[in-house]
């Protein structure tokens, strides 16, 4: 029998979540990879590109709790300047406020890595298809990060990059989605298929056909609103076997089916003596960071056995065992943002909320008008297990199932863990733990998206 559960109180929980956020898998390889077929590049050519752009996002999947605690706690300046170059497009560096470093496609740092590599004469030409496919993700992302970043209340204000407040604020993954932009989708698509064109005719590749050629097929794919649409959109155009990787990890509602067991996208090169790319290179700066950081600051044994039996407690309960979860770990009242706080059934809901199995139906029920009449069946969550770290990408720094850091808060000592979840892994989600009326408990409990 199917148990209804009530997902009312999983409405508010967007409130917690802050995205630094822009286009995923399906358009960062997917379309990136048709789009270079389009203009002339072999079958290799295209998917060496293609997987130099994806890896900007997917290559950091195990060091992103890293990245959170460097960039959102630490306030490190190489780790936000690379993030200006990678995703966010801004004229103007850090640190400024955020109306002083908008986002725009059209300034010239937008497109000063991809003009660059456009110009060179004489390079290699696959360590040139690496690069740019690379610079193509900055230039891609700058469309669905365009404007103000919005600010992300755990981080600093003049450090951290969010997603605008206008293109869904850093609570939504709506500029994730083509389908809630499409004429901003179909921007993008064209400066990719230009850019692409140029590269090829460089290369000696022929002449393209104008994208006025492709648009349609481009705004079908703009417009497909789940994976299993973007899934139909790829198999139509010989793309079946890498259909389903491609679109398993994005942000989409799944469609007709779920996606939980396709295999990982395939993004190993396959041209030979091709050197790491910048996304390479500073994720290792930020992890030889943190490392040192665990090394001058280790976190007691015992405290890292609380957070342990914290994440067994969580994947093992079922639906309503999730209360009592709640209940032992968090605080009275725990703090997603300053000035606002979750109660204890809030902070059941928020652990409820990271169990929906289709996280594209989880953020669509947080933010649809009629939430609060919802329900969802057990089915359509993430079923029990005693195997927790399962469900949990590791780390890179630690090489463990979660990131667990301490420092100096304003009321004392602060323990913080960052975990990513398999089915989501475009979130950090954080933790903030304080001695109180127990030992420890949950004061503070949010998430990030960060690709």
């Amino acid at each position: 029998m199917k148990r209804i559960i009530s997902v009312a109180a999983i409405a508010l929980l967007a409130l917690s979540s802050g995205n630094a956020i822009g286009y995923e898998t399906d358009v960062h390889y997917g379309l990136t990879r048709w789009l270079a077929r389009s203009a002339g590049f072999s079958e290799v050519e295209a998917d060496e590109i293609a997987r130099a752009n994806e890896r900007t996002d997917t290559g950091a999947l195990d060091a992103k709790h890293a990245m959170i605690w460097r960039l959102c706690m630490l306030r490190d300046k190489n780790a936000s300047a690379r993030t200006r170059i990678l995703h966010f497009r801004s004229q103007n560096p850090v640190p400024k406020d955020p109306p002083d470093r908008p986002v725009s496609h059209t300034e010239s740092f937008a497109w000063l890595e991809v003009k660059t590599i456009l110009n060179e004469h004489g390079t290699d030409s696959a360590d040139r298809l690496n690069r740019f496919g690379q610079a193509l993700h900055g230039l891609q992302d700058a469309l669905s990060h365009a404007g103000i970043p919005d600010t992300v209340a755990i981080c600093s204000r003049q450090w951290m990059w969010a997603h605008p407040e206008e293109r869904g604020g850093y609570r939504s993954h709506q500029a994730d989605l083509t389908y809630k932009d499409v004429p901003s989708c179909m921007t993008m698509a064209a400066i990719t298929y230009d850019a692409t064109s140029l590269m090829a005719r460089n290369l000696g590749r022929g002449k393209a056909e104008r994208f006025s050629r492709w648009a349609h097929d481009v705004e079908l794919f703009c417009r497909a609103d789940s994976k299993s649409g973007k899934v139909d959109w790829f198999r139509r155009r010989g793309m079946g076997q890498l259909a389903k990787p491609i679109v398993r990890t994005t942000s989409l509602r799944a469609g007709i089916e779920f996606y939980d067991d396709v295999p990982d996208l395939d993004l190993l090169p396959k041209m030979a003596n091709l050197k790491p790319i910048a996304t390479d290179i500073m994720l290792s700066e930020i992890v030889d960071a943190t490392r040192s950081d665990l090394k001058s600051s280790p976190v007691p044994s015992d405290v890292r056995d609380w957070f342990n039996e914290f994440f067994q407690s969580w994947f093992a309960a079922d639906q309503q065992g999730i209360t009592e979860v709640a209940s032992r770990f968090f605080a009275e009242s725990v703090e997603v943002w300053p000035g606002a706080r979750l109660k204890p059934r809030m902070s059941a809901a928020f652990l409820l909320y990271w169990r929906i199995r289709d996280h594209g139906q989880a953020e669509d029920l947080a933010f649809r008008e009629n939430a609060f009449t919802a329900t969802l069946t057990s089915e359509q969550f993430l079923p029990p297990t005693s195997d927790w770290q399962s469900y949990l990408i590791r780390e890179r720094a630690q090489e463990r199932p979660f990131l667990l850091v301490q420092r100096d808060g304003p009321k004392g000592v602060e323990y913080i863990a960052f975990a990513v979840l398999k089915r989501a892994p475009t979130d950090v989600i954080i933790f903030v733990a304080q001695p109180g009326a127990k030992a420890l408990e949950i004061t503070q409990a949010s998430s990030i998206v960060v690709h």
